[in-house]
């Protein structure tokens, strides 16, 4: 039964993201899972610049590869009972990336 962890990445390097307030969404992402108990579903990690900076705070969920942008304390509930539950993207928060990567 080996399972793999979802890694919720947030970026708090970035210049727009660690001024939007990201270290906030890390610590807060990071004591919802803990106190949920969802702590075997997601490893929460802070994460360098990911080149989305017009977003942030950009949390990436892989190995989906789904970026949500502008997130906040009430969106990380949202992203942590979507991908627990549905395993479907929250349309509002996503990320459309381009092709350059």
């Amino acid at each position: 039964m080996a399972s793999t962890c979802t890694k919720l990445l947030v970026c708090t390097k970035g210049k727009h993201c660690a001024a939007r307030d990201s270290q906030d969404v890390l610590t807060f992402l990071r004591k919802t899972v803990e106190k949920a108990q969802l702590d075997y579903v997601f490893k929460v990690k802070k994460s360098d610049c990911l080149g989305l900076c017009k977003h942030g705070p950009v949390v990436v969920v892989d190995p989906l590869g789904l970026s949500y942008g502008g997130v906040t304390n009430v969106d990380c509930i949202d992203i942590l009972e979507r991908h627990v539950a549905k395993k479907k993207p929250i349309k509002r928060l996503l990320i459309k990336r381009g092709k350059h990567k």
